[in-house]
């Protein structure tokens, strides 16, 4: 049960703001962590194009490129 609460808790914050670059970010890291490298690019690509300022979307166009190379390896 503790394990699908902050599950439910995140997923709820999601469907409140589904375009907030950060939700979109952290949920990229969680794909990462379990080796879906996809959707992980995936969900990236949506904090980049979400993002409102400059400088975020050259963090996440950076993390992105970052998370590209893994497919190469």
């Amino acid at each position: 049960m503790a394990i699908s609460m902050p599950r439910g808790l995140f997923a709820r914050e999601f469907d409140r703001a589904p375009f907030y670059h950060e939700f979109h970010y952290w949920l990229a890291i969680a794909y990462l962590g379990l080796g879906d490298v996809e959707r992980a690019d995936r969900e990236l690509t949506i904090a980049l194009e979400s993002s409102s300022t400059r400088n975020g979307r050259a963090i996440y166009a950076a993390k992105l490129d970052r998370i590209k190379s893994y497919r190469g390896q």
